[in-house]
């Protein structure tokens, strides 16, 4: 998945003024040639889940009003952003159960005031896992160097389902 920096950053401070609890977000995009996807603009959303600690819920009324909008300017709604406070930037089994499929999950791990790691995930609904997906930022990047690690550009199968 492709997103600009700026996007990428946007996400980023999102995750950190969120912490201790999990942030959420949609991406809007295109599909592009090959079937990757083309981030174009990011919606950062209220988590709503009742333990916004290790889980998130985004209000069924900001989905829809993403997907109108999206609609509205030729895009469409190609995945979600969470973070995983404390924790590693991959699927959980709640997400993992939750997965929509054709869909991008950008995680971010986030700790002690710092973006740890992030990585882009999309279901493999015949495996019945995750597929990490490479994430690629577009442009130079704006926050420096420490808080951040670089984009994950590999692609991996996970073992079996997350716990």
């Amino acid at each position: 998945m492709e997103i600009p920096a700026r996007a990428l950053d946007e996400i980023e401070r999102h995750a950190l003024k969120a912490f201790p609890r999990e942030c959420c977000g949609i991406l809007t995009g295109r599909t592009v040639a090959g079937g990757g996807r083309r981030v174009k603009a990011v919606t950062p959303a209220e988590n709503v889940h009742p333990s916004p600690l290790g889980h998130y819920a985004i209000r069924p009324e900001s989905l829809l009003t993403a997907h109108q909008e999206a609609r509205r300017r030729g895009l469409e709604v190609v995945g979600y952003y969470h973070s995983h406070p404390c924790g590693a930037a991959r699927p959980s089994g709640v997400d993992l159960r939750d997965a929509w499929p054709d869909t991008r999950y950008l995680i971010l791990s986030v700790d002690g005031g710092a973006v740890l790691e992030r990585r882009c995930w999309l279901l493999d609904e015949a495996a019945g896992c995750f597929v990490e997906e490479p994430l690629v930022a577009a442009g130079p990047l704006d926050l420096p160097d420490s808080r951040r690690r670089p984009p994950v550009v590999r692609a991996s199968l996970l073992e079996g389902r997350a716990p």
